[in-house]
């Protein structure tokens, strides 16, 4: 792919998804097609296979999705190691916003829970990937809701 920055170039070497379907498993693509009534649920593979059990049970739904992805990126990429990483989060982790917010009005601003906190700024996910990878370089978040993506 050519950047418009002249004699940079960029090579993707690996992608994940997690989705409704069975994408986060790149040796076969969608084997069936999940049919969902309701409402989408996306299809998790086995958390347990890329972040340690205390760790686990700290993250929220969307903190372990988005390190087991990026886990599995690095995997189908073959890469041992990152020196930048640049993350796009469309709205970032309004649930775990929305559920520190809820802390501060039940607790009223008292003996709060850090774990909310932490978890639910735009850049969480970049800090806990960096974290997660040992990655001590360059780290960006983009928010920019429908342009995340193509602003990263």
């Amino acid at each position: 792919m050519k950047n418009s920055l002249p004699g940079t170039d960029v090579f993707i070497r690996g992608l994940s998804a997690i989705s409704p379907q069975n994408t986060w498993d790149s040796t076969t693509f969608l084997p069936e097609i999940i049919h969902h009534k309701d409402s989408l649920s996306c299809v998790l593979p086995d958390f347990n296979a890329f972040i340690p059990p205390m760790q686990l049970r700290r993250l929220s739904r969307m903190a372990r999705m988005g390190i087991t992805c990026a886990k599995i990126c690095l995997q189908d990429g073959h890469a041992a190691n990152v020196d930048a990483i640049i993350t796009a989060t469309g709205y970032g982790f309004q649930e775990d916003m929305a559920r520190f917010l809820t802390e501060i009005l039940e607790q009223k601003e008292q003996q709060l829970s850090p774990t909310y906190f932490v978890q639910s700024g735009y850049n969480a996910m970049a800090g806990m990937l960096a974290m997660a990878l040992d990655c001590s370089g360059y780290n960006n978040n983009f928010v920019s809701r429908c342009l995340a993506f193509e602003t990263s």
